[in-house]
């Protein structure tokens, strides 16, 4: 199992989470999918993101943030 580092959440707080939320498609409600809206990895095919230093995976960054916690070793 790959070991994934932690996200600093700093940096998408800094606007209190605005702009990453901005490019999640959140229309079907809040019991459906929500559709990362931006880039994606052409290997992987998983949303993208910037933390300022590395890319990082949109759907990881999400649940950070909606968790306030660490996704640790979650995929």
């Amino acid at each position: 199992m790959p070991k994934f580092k932690d996200i600093d959440l700093s940096y998408f707080l800094r606007d209190g989470g605005a702009t990453f939320w901005s490019n999640v498609d959140t229309s079907a409600g809040i019991y459906e999918c929500w559709p990362w809206t931006k880039s994606t990895g052409a290997s992987h095919g998983y949303g993208q993101t910037w933390d300022g230093f590395r890319p990082m995976t949109a759907h990881r960054v999400a649940w950070a943030l909606a968790n306030n916690e660490q996704p640790g070793q979650m995929v």
